[in-house]
């Protein structure tokens, strides 16, 4: 998915001021003879010439060099804060985020003035802690510093958070009035009006998601910005997560069928599945490059194909699993008199907002208590080694090769119960009954309220109704609804 909200970047270009205050943290030049003297200015030098490579590699976003180099530099000049801050943007990019935090931290105790470096450290303090924590480290660099919008940016998504949308806005608009095109505070902005519901005016500024401005690859040109293409070739292809892949499959049959030859790059685990779905679609093998008239990421198909919350295609399901598949899952679950509820309770850990969207089988103990149900773990990644086998939850996640066996197993079950993360998706895509955990700050597809998606009929909603208050609320009405399912079941 989209990042949910931004980083800070490089305060770059590194200019004069940097440069200096590094330079005065070296050693001083000892009063120490000739040959003293031009061996420490020789090693002065080796240590700029070092500073300037880490600080070259953090700008070309290779964050591996970029953190060794600056280790280095931090190594012999404890005392300079832009080194400390520099690494932890290197420790940032390499999603060390506790590591990072302390780097910020260290800049901080030596520059207490440093205001991007605060903005840093409340960017850090909202992934690993709370937006609770976060917020006055916010507050402070916007006071240090007003006039960068990129700590307004970096506030504005903090109070998002926070539930604070008025002031969310305020803190984004400030931005913008400063740099009318700043990426971070226009996609921020574009995130907020998208979850208000605002499509017309929130999908143009979600083109400035990070992924999409610097990631792009040069050989995904030209791009199509939904002038009319009946009679010639559109390349879709995938740009962030396996969940945003699955939900903007919807919009290529309807270009089919305006006459537009659509071919499909989706990520290898949904290759499957798209083969077996999308009529009319070519869908291409990891790695193919097909010739194309123009280009598009499957994100952007939203604004380019005119969507609106009220008016989604194929809410209903749009994708089908692979013959064969069904039956050989049946197979293998075999039949039972209980419901069959497929559970996945933690997203991709790399996530920006994981640790609020994902949960623990610990967190879900009353739902996995109601009696007359037989629970399936589709669960995948590290976070599936996090189950009990006391619970008696049948662990299939090591036995699904691709989402095409995913889905075999949800059109087995009676229902799925997911957290915010491709599993969900896939669900609603199947047209399966599913029940989805939101967090208290949703990402921008669920809205702020309600029961219902707009993007998947059969999907349910189960909001925390608190900020950072935990899931009990949204798993004991969860509960609650499955206990009443059993029964009418039995």
């Amino acid at each position: 998915m989209a990042r949910g909200f931004c980083f800070p970047g490089p305060p770059f270009p590194v200019g004069r001021c940097a440069k200096v205050q590094c330079r005065r943290a070296l050693p001083p030049l000892a009063l120490a003879g000739r040959e003293g003297r031009r061996a420490m200015r020789h090693d002065r030098m080796r240590q700029e010439h070092r500073y300037d490579a880490a600080i070259a590699h953090l700008l070309a976003g290779r964050t591996r060099p970029a953190e060794v180099g600056l280790r280095a530099v931090v190594a012999v000049n404890p005392r300079s804060a832009p080194a400390h801050y520099h690494l932890g943007l290197a420790l940032r990019g390499e999603r060390k985020w506790k590591a990072a935090a302390q780097a910020f931290r260290s800049a901080l105790a030596l520059d207490p003035a440093h205001a991007r470096a605060e903005a840093s450290l409340a960017l850090m303090l909202l992934q690993t802690t709370s937006a609770t924590a976060a917020e006055p480290h916010a507050r402070r660099a916007a006071v240090a510093d007003p006039g960068d919008p990129l700590i307004l940016a970096a506030l504005g998504n903090i109070l998002r958070y926070l539930g604070r949308l008025t002031e969310a806005r305020e803190a984004f608009d400030a931005a913008l009035k400063l740099a009318p095109d700043h990426v971070d505070a226009r996609f921020g902005r574009g995130f907020l009006s998208l979850l208000e519901g605002d499509y017309a005016s929130g999908l143009i500024d979600y083109e400035f998601r990070e992924s999409r401005t610097d990631g792009a690859d040069p050989g995904f040109a030209p791009q199509w910005r939904g002038e009319d293409i009946r009679g010639r070739s559109l390349l879709a292809y995938g740009e962030q997560g396996l969940g945003d892949g699955l939900q903007f499959l919807r919009f290529l049959p309807p270009l089919v069928a305006r006459g537009v030859q659509v071919t499909v790059m989706a990520p290898g685990p949904l290759t499957a599945l798209a083969r077996a779905s999308l009529a009319g679609v070519r869908v291409l093998e990891p790695g193919d490059r097909p010739s194309f008239d123009v280009c598009c990421p499957l994100p952007s198909l939203p604004l380019y194909c005119g969507a609106r919350p009220e008016a989604l295609p194929a809410r209903g399901g749009y994708l089908s699993v692979p013959p064969g598949r069904v039956a050989a899952w049946k197979a293998r679950l075999g039949d039972s008199a209980d419901m069959t509820v497929a559970l996945a309770w933690a997203g991709n850990p790399d996530h920006t907002n994981d640790h609020n969207r994902s949960m623990t089988p610990a967190d879900l103990a009353p739902l996995l208590q109601v009696p007359g149900v037989r629970w399936i773990s589709v669960q995948k990644g590290p976070a599936a080694a996090d189950l009990p086998r006391r619970l008696g939850v049948l662990d299939l996640g090591g036995e699904l090769k691709d989402f095409a066996d995913t889905a075999a197993v949800m059109t087995l079950a009676d229902l799925v119960v997911s957290v915010d993360s491709a599993p969900c998706h896939l669900a609603g895509a199947l047209g399966r009954p599913v029940w989805t955990m939101i967090p208290f700050a949703p990402d921008w597809r669920w809205g702020l309220s309600g029961t219902d998606s707009a993007w998947y009929g059969s999907m349910r909603l189960y909001r925390q109704d608190q900020l950072e208050a935990g899931w009990t609320g949204a798993v004991e009405a969860a509960a609650r609804d499955l206990a009443a399912l059993a029964a009418a079941r039995a």
